[in-house]
């Protein structure tokens, strides 16, 4: 007999069989796709072995991401307050020739000037309970992944904030607890105005850095814009490659573009296509991001200046504009829910006036604003972030005032190119990424991961922010 039970039919191997019977045998021998191992009863599915792989297989964003911080010039910070020097000039003589025998007739003196930064301190609180320790992962010791873990955690946010951070944050504009990243401390400006960057366009950049005495090296953009790239230089042209294989490989990366400046290595930016820090690509929230959050507005209100005063409202390129903002408040916890104003609408003749917004904190204040993050929507389309604003006032019903001249696009792209080594910039490091442990109180292991640093950029116009950068219509690509 084939199997005991109530299945007698098959000894012989050959003969028909009930439905019922079929299930049955079906039933006792398959062995399932169970998830849950606490509830593994169907057929033999008890006995099936669960492996788990010894390879940590990584999901998300690895070191490879962090392409602008494993780059930047590092250096060490020998105190708290980094007080640097910058020259400015070598002299303002304007003639150097002289008659014979005679001395010149004006003293001359270089211009220098005495600038100063303030370390931040950046850290991760890691936890990590006992029986966690004593179990066998077949991967790695658990608090060893919890390390690496806590610094790509510190190093996504440390590549962010290269980029985006903020010093000047803190109410009426004091010390915030971020150092400034290169879109707040680089002066030279190139605003695309939302066109696509083309490669006329990196030599107008190039020919600015050189115009301030840069020599250009580095050109890091999101890996879009770069994909954009490409499509215009390479157009349709074919890089046919022949392979080990016998077959061909098609196309090829833009590693340096060959300017008036000499070469330029393109450097595609992952972190720099993303709207996760305060930056223009970043989406209005939906809800307040922590318990303890600054206390929403009570209100905005948006009002068209009355006269001209040099907004840049054109650069829609349209006739007619209805534009709405939303504003959240926001402290060293988190960022509150948004509230929104009413529509304003831009006539042809209102281009140039800006639009002037009022801030007025909630009259009942539990948790006061240390400044407010600005997103905008044009005609209907989604709101991003265009602007931080410190808070003038902390009080209930203290307001805050700020004029949107259009300078900030909502929702495009934002690339650098200029001059990158020890001489422009510099990442400064009081304590490098260190492990410190806690004190033991429970059945559990924790412990700090810290960081104290700063970002300096000693010649803020010898690099270029490239602002509302758009993107190509790919039918358009020949």
């Amino acid at each position: 007999m084939f199997i005991t039970g109530n299945i007698t039919r098959f000894a012989d191997g050959f003969d028909f069989a009930h439905q019922q019977d079929i299930a049955e045998v079906k039933k006792a021998t398959e062995i399932g796709y169970e998830i849950n191992p606490f509830n593994l009863t169907s057929g033999v599915a008890p006995l099936r072995a669960e492996v788990v792989e010894q390879t940590l297989k990584t999901i998300v964003y690895t070191e490879d991401h962090f392409r602008f911080y494993r780059e930047v010039p590092k250096g060490k910070a020998l105190s708290n307050v980094v007080q640097y020097i910058k020259v400015y000039g070598y002299g303002q003589s304007e003639n150097v020739f002289l008659p014979a025998g005679e001395n010149p007739p004006f003293e001359d003196h270089a211009d220098f000037a005495r600038g100063i930064a303030y370390v931040k301190y950046l850290g991760n609180l890691r936890i990590v309970q006992h029986p966690a320790t004593l179990i066998q992962t077949h991967i790695m010791d658990v608090i060893a992944a919890e390390n690496m873990a806590g610094a790509r955690h510190l190093a996504r946010q440390l590549e962010l904030a290269l980029f985006w951070g903020n010093s000047k944050l803190g109410p009426n504009g004091t010390e915030w607890y971020e150092f400034d990243g290169l879109y707040n401390q680089v002066e030279a400006v190139y605003d695309l105005g939302g066109e696509p960057i083309t490669e006329p366009v990196v030599n107008d950049i190039v020919q600015m850095v050189l115009d301030n005495y840069g020599f250009p090296n580095k050109f890091y953009m999101p890996p879009i814009v770069y994909s954009d790239l490409m499509k215009q230089i390479m157009g349709m042209q074919r890089v046919l490659l022949p392979t080990k294989e016998g077959g061909y490989s098609v196309g090829a990366p833009i590693d340096v573009i060959r300017t008036q400046a000499g070469p330029v290595g393109v450097v595609p930016v992952f972190f720099l296509g993303k709207g996760d820090f305060r930056c223009p690509l970043k989406k209005v929230p939906a809800a307040a991001s922590h318990a303890n959050a600054a206390t929403a507005p009570a209100s905005v209100t948006a009002a068209i200046n009355a006269s001209a005063n040099g907004a840049e409202w054109n650069k829609l390129k349209v006739d007619t504009a209805t534009i709405r903002y939303a504003v959240t408040a926001v402290n060293r916890y988190g960022e509150s829910a948004p509230v929104y104003s009413d529509a304003v609408v831009l006539e042809t003749a209102d281009f140039g006036k800006s639009i002037n917004l009022t801030i007025t904190n909630a009259s009942s204040l539990q948790n006061p604003p240390s400044y407010f993050n600005i997103y905008r929507s044009d005609n209907g389309k989604d709101f991003y972030w265009v602007k931080a604003v410190p808070a003038a006032s902390q009080a209930a019903g203290g307001t805050t005032s700020w004029s949107d001249k259009n300078e900030q696009m909502p929702g495009y792209y934002t690339a650098f190119l200029g001059e990158f080594n020890s001489n422009v910039l510099e990442f400064l490091e009081l304590l490098p990424l260190t492990q410190v442990p806690l004190a033991q109180i429970q059945p559990a292991i924790r412990w700090l991961l810290l960081m104290y640093a700063t970002f300096v950029v000693y010649a803020p116009r010898k690099i270029v922010t490239i602002r509302n950068i758009g993107l190509i219509d790919n039918s358009q690509v020949m």
